[in-house]
């Protein structure tokens, strides 16, 4: 039996989706930000966490702290750096 995710889904609107697919696709705005939009549209599209790291190339606790920070703030906030020793909630 496949793993059933308990964190819920990330609701995005049409322009959210599409402000995320012009950000994730840029090849000039930094490369963290880059990499959180395609963390959050992969999300979106109900792809694992371990499949978004892995498609990647990036870690599991990497995409799980972009998406519990989307989760809580919202997608645009998600897409900023954590300041240090921030918790977005990893153990809910």
């Amino acid at each position: 039996m496949p793993f059933i995710s308990r964190r819920a889904l990330l609701q995005l609107s049409p322009e959210e989706v599409e402000m995320l697919t012009t950000l994730s696709q840029s090849r000039t705005e930094a490369a963290g930000r880059v990499q959180r939009a395609a963390i959050l549209l992969r999300y979106h599209a109900s792809d694992s966490i371990s499949e978004i790291a892995r498609s990647l190339g990036t870690n599991r606790p990497l995409v799980e702290r972009c998406v519990n920070k989307a989760l809580q703030l919202g997608a645009a906030q998600a897409l900023g750096d954590l300041p240090a020793g921030t918790q977005t909630g990893d153990d809910a």
